[in-house]
């Protein structure tokens, strides 16, 4: 195993740590919103990018200002922080929701914690109690039943969309055990805007690719759409993980990533505020996965 250069251990949140988890579910549960609104003028990978660039953009002068502060040896971990993070799953998660309601998407998004700790199980030596397993039953079962219902509304009939969450969550998880165990050293705002430096100049360079400037000039309703990503890049990004990293620094991977029991509740309201419609068979599941999730952060 790779020598850490954790030199923090994990302790019991605070009191200012459960504030800053439902403050972060709030700004996360709502981004599910504004990918979907993006959606109307942009395709999936276009909002992606976007989603990046306004991040990178944002963080720019701090990056720029902590080049010469990054220790020796950690690039390679960062640039993997950055396309882990955030590249890699901003194009999954747009994907994702051409076809899945942005409701059970930010439900879907609750897997984080339990693919934390299986990434952590199987990359970083952490051990696993029977009661965590249990949970990860439930979860995964919850997501299968998910899985079965299609865009329609209809059951028994295997949604491929949902595969691209389930990436997104995958990457998510690798991602926090990899800033526990390598990236602690480095202050948080300045860790999030080494790893947006990284990634920033591939998603302009995509984004250069596609048919962004038509769309934007003759679009209706391309500029506004441009504004929810402005959002979505500099609150539900750039500062957003600024302070989500902060907290696994000073907690745990697994407390941190549990910002997703709030998640959903958000992204439910604002799906039904809407107006998406969601059949017995979305909250059979979304109940199971958040169940599985409660169980397994329980028993940490």
């Amino acid at each position: 195993m790779p020598q850490t250069t954790q030199t923090k251990t994990d302790t019991a949140p605070r009191l200012i740590d459960w504030l800053t988890l439902v403050l972060l579910s709030l700004i996360w549960g709502s981004s599910f919103i504004l990918i979907k609104k993006s959606l109307i003028a942009y395709s999936f990978d276009q909002v992606g990018a976007l989603r990046v660039i306004t991040a990178y953009l944002f963080l720019l002068p701090v990056a720029i200002l902590s080049l010469r502060k990054v220790p020796k040896g950690k690039w390679g971990y960062i640039v993997a922080m950055g396309l882990l993070g955030n590249f890699i799953p901003a194009f999954l998660f747009a994907k994702a929701q051409t076809q899945i309601p942005s409701s059970v998407t930010g439900v879907l998004n609750a897997l984080t914690p339990l693919f934390t700790l299986i990434a952590g199980v199987l990359f970083f030596k952490v051990g696993i109690k029977r009661t965590q397993l249990i949970g990860l039953i439930i979860g995964f079962g919850g997501c299968v039943i998910l899985s079965l219902v299609g865009s329609d509304g209809g059951f028994g009939q295997v949604n491929y969309y949902f595969s691209f969450i389930i990436l997104a969550t995958i990457c998510y998880g690798i991602n926090a055990n990899i800033i526990k165990v390598h990236l602690t050293t480095i202050p948080a705002l300045r860790l999030t805007a080494l790893a947006m430096f990284g990634i920033g100049p591939l998603a302009i360079i995509y984004l250069l690719t596609t048919d962004f400037t038509y769309r934007l000039a003759n679009t209706e309703g391309a500029w506004l759409a441009l504004g929810y990503l402005t959002i979505l890049g500099v609150l539900g990004t750039a500062i957003a993980l600024a302070i989500f990293n902060k907290m696994i620094q000073y907690t745990s991977a697994v407390f941190a990533t549990s910002v997703t029991y709030i998640i959903p509740i958000v992204a439910i309201a604002w799906g039904v505020f809407d107006g998406e419609v969601l059949e017995t068979y979305h909250y059979v599941g979304m109940v199971a996965i958040i169940i599985g999730v409660f169980i397994t952060n329980r028993s940490k």
